[in-house]
């Protein structure tokens, strides 16, 4: 894959606690400091707890073009699974179609079969086994598939990634560049035709089925707490709080 357009946007997903979030940081830091290419990087809102579901985002563009858009991914470059069992999560391959480039973090080495397992479209999947390198090598996972990145994109540097790395973690262990190489070097690539084995899934954005549109204040709310699904745009409230 090559930086073809203005724009190139990476989506992260993944489970809180691997690292997901920094590792965007560091795409984005490595983006805009050591490859001349304005960026942004963030995540998505929700729980941040261990286990939770998380989305992080990356934004690249070229030719000083600015980046004026702060919203969610709906139609990645590239699309990281930072754990195979994400595969049954709804809206993982919203978006990806034969232009994306899909890496995914499991032990299963056959490309079809990890394309079944995430009911891939089309695209190119890379697969590598993130946690078997980083406990080999006494690293983490999200560096691991930072190196995968770099190899999926075609144009992030492995030296000046390395760089970044250093320069900007300087608490960072010989063994987090070891796997960020390692992760580079490991992907296994497959192509995927569109067959019509599965089917395109465009990104829409989830709502609850109780939201600021269908409730009342004088309705008892079984929404769970910690949910923003009940603002009110208009008033700039939550509705939990009445």
């Amino acid at each position: 894959m090559e930086f073809k357009n203005d724009f190139f946007e990476i989506r992260l997903e993944s489970i809180g606690g691997l690292g997901a979030n920094l590792a965007a940081k560091i795409l984005g830091e490595c983006g805009a400091l050591y490859l001349g290419f304005n960026a942004s990087s963030f995540s998505g809102c929700g729980s941040e707890k261990i286990g939770a579901a998380v989305k992080s985002f990356i934004r690249y563009s070229k030719n000083d073009l600015p980046i004026k858009i702060n919203s969610p991914i709906e139609k990645p470059d590239i699309l990281c699974i930072f754990h195979d069992r994400l595969a049954d999560k709804q809206m993982l391959m919203a978006g990806v179609d034969e232009n994306t480039s899909v890496i995914v973090n499991t032990s299963q080495t056959d490309i079809q079969k990890v394309r079944d397992s995430i009911k891939m479209y089309a695209g190119t999947l890379y697969v590598i086994d993130a946690l078997k390198i980083a406990t080999e090598l006494k690293t983490k996972i999200n560096m691991v598939m930072i190196g995968a990145i770099a190899k999926a994109s075609g144009f992030i540097d492995l030296d000046k990634l390395c760089k970044c790395i250093r320069e900007k973690y300087p608490k960072s262990t010989d063994e987090s560049l070891k796997g960020v190489a390692a992760g580079f070097d490991g992907v296994k690539k497959g192509f995927i035709n569109a067959d019509n084995k599965y089917e395109y899934i465009s990104y829409s954005k989830i709502r609850r089925k109780l939201d600021y549109k269908n409730s009342s204040i004088d309705k008892i709310n079984t929404v769970f707490a910690g949910s923003n699904d009940l603002f009110d745009e208009k008033r700039c409230i939550n509705l939990r709080c009445l």
